[in-house]
């Protein structure tokens, strides 16, 4: 791993295996995410060291204010004791575009052809966000994403993935479950994990999935909603 600055935020970098050319996952997920790094090299470095996975970068930086930087619009608090969300989500997709991935760009062998987004909670819901809004990813992990988000149904309704053949990876985990559901928004029907006629697309409900699990994970290719597994 390594790091360096840009401005005020601190950058790093952590490598899993040797390329000539390597996919980069671009993380929204402050210093939480380097503090599990041990864990997580533990799982994917052997991967790698097999054939198993391709070799790949991650990168994440700090400081970030979850409510500020993660929110795509204005939203009103939660609760009379907590922060409203400042919405400046447009804000970090510009110097996501125009700082950090020139700069990662220019240190690794980095896949151009090849960025994608990871984010948790907040962070989720802006890499999600992101990928309606630009087309430079390929694609984006949504990790128990805050889809509940004041607005967020309807911007859905109303705009698509900007890249052609984007891939989104949603999870919802276990104490996701019992999360705020997006008003007028209710659950796939079929067995398959197709939505039924009219059924607004969402992982987010409060009951179990279809295997009696409360880990629910989906697929989004090129612009299809698809159950991946459940588990």
């Amino acid at each position: 791993m390594f790091e360096f600055s840009l401005g005020e935020k601190r950058v790093w970098v952590q490598t899993f295996g040797e390329a000539d050319s390597l996919p980069v996952i671009y993380c929204f997920a402050g210093d939480e995410l380097r503090e599990q790094m041990s864990e997580i090299e533990a799982l994917i470095a052997p991967a790698v060291a097999r054939g198993i996975c391709r070799p790949f970068a991650l990168t994440a930086y700090s400081p970030v204010d979850w409510n500020r930087d993660f929110t795509p619009w204005p939203a009103p608090a939660l609760s009379p004791k907590a922060e409203s969300f400042a919405g400046d989500g447009a804000a970090t997709l510009q110097w996501a575009q125009s700082t950090w991935l020139p700069e990662v760009q220019h240190r690794i062998p980095a896949d151009s052809a090849a960025r994608c987004l990871l984010g948790y909670s907040l962070g989720g819901l802006c890499a999600l966000w992101m990928v309606h809004q630009c087309d430079a990813f390929s694609g984006c992990a949504c990790c128990s994403g805050s889809l509940w988000y004041d607005g967020w149904a309807d911007y859905m309704e109303s705009h698509g993935i900007a890249r052609p053949g984007s891939r989104v990876y949603l999870s919802l985990g276990k104490k996701k479950r019992n999360g705020r559901e997006i008003p007028g928004w209710r659950r796939w029907e079929t067995p398959q994990g197709i939505p039924t006629p009219g059924c607004k697309r969402t992982p987010m409900w409060r009951k179990p999935c279809w295997n009696g699990t409360t880990e629910t994970t989906f697929m989004i290719s090129r612009g299809a909603w698809q159950k991946r597994s459940c588990g």
